[in-house]
């Protein structure tokens, strides 16, 4: 998929609140690219990026996608794996808490 359905999918998401779309509408088209080219890496340390609306981009949507990851790996692991669950942890960097919420309720969702 394209930066520009990949734009498209987000700003008709129902997911988003009108803070975010109004923010998606204001972007320009060397904007939209840049954050929407791609999904965010997770890398070594983790997920890292700047703070903003978008699949390049750190915020609630793209934690969410990374945890799917995660809840989906400790279930191919079987029962006992879903019944030990995970640590979540949170520091005090922006919106960490926020993350750390919407994490336990992909993990919860998913049976972890």
């Amino acid at each position: 998929m394209g930066y520009l359905e990949n734009y498209a999918q987000w700003l008709y998401s129902d997911e988003l609140d009108q803070h975010d779309k109004a923010r998606l509408l204001s972007l320009s088209d060397k904007d939209k690219k840049e954050m929407f080219y791609g999904p965010l890496a997770f890398g070594t340390a983790g997920m890292r990026g700047i703070l903003d609306v978008g699949t390049n981009r750190m915020n609630v949507h793209t934690v969410k996608r990374a945890t799917k990851g995660v809840a989906d790996y400790v279930c191919s692991l079987g029962t006992e794996a879903k019944k030990r669950g995970v640590v979540i942890a949170y520091d005090t960097r922006r919106f960490s808490s926020d993350f750390a919420v919407a994490v336990a309720k992909v993990l919860s969702a998913n049976g972890v």
